[in-house]
């Protein structure tokens, strides 16, 4: 059975779903009144809840979420969380009078006694899936780092937390089969997938929501398993000159994949992980067929920690570019930097580009974050274009807060 910890602002299904059947619009049946708020962008559902008890019961109903994916009126929203999900967490909505402003809500964080860092994450419908991560206990929230983590005792966690984003309200979800930190997780066809992080020998496993337990994905990659997989490397031969070779790999590890290191294309799972030095694999999970495959060609490979819109794969650059991989042509193109004058570090604690409603955003920031709507587009020379269009200042974040994740939920 599922526990379950509500908000104060959370409010029961069952008694929206009572007061819902008060009458909402005067002389208008209020299946036609349903129909009419559905169609509201979200942005407006805080002013319109002050109109009346009978109106806020139903924009916290079932029914009314319902409606709104039914009419295809949901609207994106953008969660971010620090890389300790017992801090608070921000939703970021737009701001009805200038859609291209956005506002920050706060979300109480994760009700647990402990700190959890380096979670995978995963959305599915109004559901954010908060999955494993390193334990650590009482830290003074200066040193709330994942390095100070795992210096005093951090363990990896087999718990899920489920953020639901409708009612604001976190859920204990289905424990998994292996306790698992820095794992990724994925989602294809409504189930999520999560592999590495472990060093179990469940290397992956899979959570359909609907059936609510985990199941053990069979990998043939498992930590020292030779294997016949063969992959292009970099060295010296003896002559002194550096060139590809092919290069027969003894073992596979997926306890090396990185959360930003992932992809979905066409139902398969892509994974970037490390073997040695100067020998990467590319790892393919078919969700359809269930089969793993490792991708050989050493130029060939997609570029991972993407965001795929209309078959191409795009990636913010940190020092200020937005690239391009065409999974078809299979051809990188990068943008000049989007603004000459801002080139930002590598170690920025957030840079995210993330795709909504038909537009880019990059939310990014050290003590301050701030969100850029880019406009990204190829010209008739096959060429990637790309430029900043406005800013918005979204919220101050805390100095110990030492890496963040956007994720976007659509209601």
């Amino acid at each position: 059975m599922v526990k379950t910890t509500a908000t104060a602002s959370a409010m029961s299904s069952s008694s929206s779903e009572v007061e819902s059947e008060a009458e909402l619009i005067p002389s208008f049946p209020n299946d036609i009144a349903l129909n009419i708020f559905a169609r509201v962008p979200r942005s407006y559902h805080r002013t319109l809840s002050l109109v009346s008890k009978p109106i806020r019961s139903l924009l916290l109903s079932l029914r009314f979420f319902d409606a709104r994916i039914a009419l295809h009126s949901t609207d994106p929203i953008f969660y971010l969380t620090s890389s300790d999900t017992r801090d608070s967490w921000y939703a970021l909505y737009r701001n009805p009078f200038n859609p291209s402003l956005f506002a920050p809500f706060r979300i109480p964080p994760i009700p647990s006694s402990s700190h959890l860092f380096d979670a995978a994450f995963a959305v599915v419908g109004p559901n954010i899936y908060v999955i494993g991560g390193t334990v650590c206990g009482s830290i003074p929230s200066s040193e709330m780092t994942s390095f100070f983590c795992y210096g005093r005792g951090g363990v990896p966690s087999s718990s899920v937390w489920v953020l639901d984003c409708r009612f604001n309200r976190w859920e204990e979800g289905p424990t998994m089969l292996a306790a698992r930190s820095h794992a990724i997780a994925n989602v294809v066809d409504g189930k999520i997938y999560v592999m590495g992080g472990s060093n179990s020998r469940i290397m992956a496993e899979m959570l359909d929501p609907a059936v609510g337990k985990w199941v053990e994905l069979p990998c043939p990659f498992m930590i020292d398993k030779p294997t016949q997989i063969k992959q292009w490397i970099y060295l010296t031969d003896v002559c002194g000159e550096r060139k590809w070779v092919e290069h027969a790999c003894p073992s596979v590890n997926l306890d090396s994949v990185r959360g930003e290191a992932s992809a979905v294309v066409d139902d398969k799972v892509y994974i970037n992980t490390e073997v040695g030095e100067e020998v990467y694999h590319q790892v393919v999970f078919d969700a359809r067929s269930g089969k793993w495959e490792c991708v050989v060609e050493r130029e060939d490979k997609l570029y991972l920690g993407s965001v795929l819109v209309d078959g191409v794969l795009y990636k913010y650059n940190p020092r200020g570019k937005i690239g391009g991989f065409d999974v078809k042509v299979r051809v990188w193109k990068e943008s000049d930097y989007i603004d000459e004058g801002w080139r930002r570090a590598e170690n920025d604690t957030l840079s995210i580009l993330a795709y909504a409603d038909g537009k880019f955003y990059l939310i990014w920031g050290d003590d301050t974050v701030k969100c850029h709507e880019i406009e990204v587009k190829w010209n008739g020379d096959g060429e990637l274009l790309a430029r900043i269009c406005s800013t918005q200042e979204i919220v101050s974040i805390p100095r110990h807060y030492a890496k963040h994740h956007c994720l976007t939920v659509f209601l």
